[in-house]
């Protein structure tokens, strides 16, 4: 049986897209989404990598919108202001805006204020 270390290296690795995607979500779907306790938050900075990847051509659009929805709504997870906001738009393109790096840096311009307006594609990625 899985102990919560692995439940917590599982989310981790989803969290920061460590390894191929698809594994991710196999990982952490053998635990249940309910859970009484977060076990790892879910940070701006951690939503801002996915992005630059996105934009480094590193993710697919279909990825990241994977990606979003795995860890949009789990209980294990802790969301970080603004995060859950990000999450649903990127994992819900039929209802807001279609995956585009435009969308890409319109929410990197919105989220980090580090990134001067219209510079978000020119800033370097922050890796993983």
């Amino acid at each position: 049986m899985p102990s919560q270390q692995d439940r917590t290296r599982a989310l981790v690795d989803l969290v920061a897209f460590r390894g191929p995607l698809s594994e991710s979500i196999e990982r952490v779907a053998r635990f249940p989404w309910d859970c009484d306790e977060e076990l790892v938050s879910v940070t701006m900075a951690d939503v801002l990598a996915v992005l630059r990847r996105y934009l480094a051509g590193e993710v697919v659009a279909k990825d990241l919108q994977a990606w979003a929805d795995a860890v949009e709504m789990r209980d294990d997870l802790g969301h970080a202001p603004g995060v859950v906001d990000v999450l649903f738009e990127l994992s819900n393109p039929g209802i807001n805006r279609a995956i585009t790096p435009t969308l890409a840096q319109d929410l990197i311009e919105r989220y980090d204020p580090a990134v001067p307006p219209g510079d978000a594609a020119n800033r370097p990625s922050a890796g993983c």
